[in-house]
């Protein structure tokens, strides 16, 4: 929001609540107020206490100056806002950041699911930037990739084809199925032996890779 914005955060010193007298005293002001006003409600949930707060906020910031014209909603409405640029079109997200190394697999663990990345890139420390349905991955503060973020299952495997070496390409058109259609073609025990080394393997394709 602040780079949005353009501006700075610069935090207060720790129980020096003079750096900011101003906001510390309106917020006491309100907090005492609302406090007041709502003292002999009860609320039965956290939405309806949430509800009812922000109704006497309304209320407050609507209540007339004492020595000018006006309220603070006024003056926001008719000041303020005029100078506010829009919000950003797509709502933040709050994430959380992983450094991991481009195995030879050319996929990324985060949180126990596997993301793949451009092949160019094993070995390799990228960034991921991890989201609630997103995860997004950097070189060097470029973002070279993003995922739909797994759910679910552990180990499962998100992969893009276009992040596969043209070397392996191959493996990608020769699935279970097809091995055992293909060995079906040549014999019973053929395709006994086929079945037998693709159940040993957890995943499709590394089976296919050993048939």
């Amino acid at each position: 929001m602040a780079e949005h914005y353009g501006t700075a955060v610069i935090l207060a010193r720790v129980r020096k609540p003079k750096d900011k007298p101003n906001a510390e005293g309106t917020v006491g002001v309100i907090s005492t107020w609302i406090i007041v006003a709502l003292r002999h409600q009860k609320f039965f949930s956290l939405r309806e206490l949430n509800e009812a707060i922000s109704s006497k906020l309304y209320e407050f910031n609507n209540k007339p100056f004492q020595k000018k014209p006006g309220s603070r909603l006024s003056t926001f409405l008719e000041e303020e806002k005029l100078a506010l640029i829009p919000l950003p079109k797509t709502q933040y997200e709050l994430s959380t950041w992983k450094i991991a190394t481009v195995q030879f697999n050319y996929h990324i663990n985060v949180e126990k699911m596997n993301y793949s990345v451009p092949y160019e890139y094993i070995k390799h420390k990228v960034d991921a930037r991890i989201t609630r349905n997103i995860i997004e991955v950097f070189y060097n503060n470029h973002r070279i990739c993003s995922h739909p973020k797994l759910h679910g299952r552990e180990g499962q495997y998100s992969t893009v084809e276009e992040h596969i070496p043209e070397d392996h390409k191959k493996y990608i058109t020769w699935n279970a199925e097809r091995f055992i259609s293909w060995a079906k073609s040549i014999g019973p025990n053929t395709t006994i032996v086929i079945k037998a080394i693709l159940s040993m393997h957890k995943i499709e394709q590394q089976g296919v890779f050993y048939t």
